[in-house]
């Protein structure tokens, strides 16, 4: 495992290649770090890549073609070292293959490069999954960035939004209406962080709002 940084005038980045996961992000001129700090007893990671599955399976497993395979939690992907394909003054790209390994959990032949870059104080991060396989390739993809902030006092406000409806899983891990419509602006309080997973459709910028400077988060290209 190693990391990468990268830095210009206004921010920098910490990038591990276990997960291509992003480890640190700071505003240079005041020391800031964005990132969750990843204390174990509450939860290890910082931004883990969620690939080929988000979410979970009933009894970790499922079956394809006849065959079942196992898959933990979200996948493999941030569980696996990357290989560092490209790196420049303001980027850096990371990319995961196919392997024996993979095809035992997973049994498609793919590639998954996971591009940093900064631009003025702004970290553009990208995802490309190539198909290796010469059939249809069955995925899905996401985020899990987890950024510092203060219970009860710090909120998300998602941009041009009075009221969102939500989904969220269910017991059997399946994607369902949840509750009621909340308001855009989502104060960060135990019963807010209770909902567990809150899914948006169509998401637009969404603004964390800090007594340390705001971070916001645009999920181009994402439906969910």
């Amino acid at each position: 495992m190693a990391r990468y940084t990268l830095k210009n005038t206004q921010i920098s980045i910490e990038v591990d290649t276990l997960g291509a996961e992003l480890k640190s992000l700071k505003k240079i001129t005041t020391g800031t770090e964005y990132m969750w700090d990843a204390k174990p007893e509450y939860w290890k990671r910082t931004s883990p890549i969620l690939f080929p599955l988000v979410g979970s399976l009933n009894n970790g497993s499922y079956r394809y073609e006849g065959k079942e395979y196992p898959m933990s939690q979200h996948g493999f992907a941030r569980d696996m070292i990357f290989a560092v394909t490209q790196q420049a003054e303001q980027s850096v790209s990371f990319r995961l293959e196919s392997s024996e390994e993979t095809k035992r959990r997973y049994p498609f032949a793919f590639a998954l490069t996971v591009t940093y870059t900064l631009q003025e104080n702004q970290l553009i991060k990208s995802h490309r999954v190539e198909n290796l396989s010469d059939r249809d390739m069955l995925y899905e993809l996401g985020a899990h960035d987890g950024y510092r902030a203060a219970v009860r006092e710090d909120f998300i406000q998602l941009e041009g939004t009075e009221a969102v409806a939500l989904y969220g899983m269910d017991g059997d891990n399946m994607l369902t209406p949840k509750d009621r419509e909340v308001s855009g602006k989502l104060p960060l309080t135990p019963m807010t962080y209770g909902r567990d997973t809150l899914v948006f459709d169509n998401p637009g910028c969404a603004r964390l709002r800090t007594a340390q400077g705001e971070v916001a988060v645009s999920t181009q290209d994402f439906p969910y």
